[in-house]
């Protein structure tokens, strides 16, 4: 008697725990969905300081998707070659020299912080520009 109780009560405790983790799941994908607004770039800031604009496609536990993906690269000023100026450039990725799709995983444990980009941003002008 004792034993079947003991199954019981395990079972019962294993199926709280597995509706425990869905509903974790659940409430987790539901924040972060609504925190990326669908449409709009975001800044995806990581730990390396390297920073990737676009659009967050997926946003998974581990992996971040990220598509129509843009950077920014440091350009030596050729003005001057005596000066130690540097410009920043907004690159489109898929133009690199090894023609990667414009499309990225990103480990979610890279990721510092994600912000949301305002339409009237200058980054977002600049790939509206880069666009034409």
């Amino acid at each position: 008697m004792k034993k079947r109780l003991l199954i019981i009560l395990s079972v019962s405790i294993a199926c709280v725990l597995v509706l425990a983790a869905i509903i974790c799941g659940l409430v987790y994908k539901e924040r972060s969905e609504k925190f990326c607004k669908d449409g709009n770039y975001q800044a995806v800031f990581l730990s390396s300081g390297q920073v990737y604009f676009g659009k967050i496609a997926k946003d998974r536990e581990n992996w971040i998707v990220l598509k129509d993906v843009y950077y920014l690269q440091n350009q030596k000023s050729s003005v001057d070659t005596n000066s130690d100026q540097n410009s920043l450039q907004l690159v489109k990725m898929g133009t690199e020299l090894h023609g990667p799709e414009n499309e990225m995983q990103i480990n979610r444990s890279q990721v510092s912080f994600i912000e949301n980009l305002r339409q009237d941003s200058k980054v977002v002008k600049a790939i509206s520009d880069l666009s034409k």
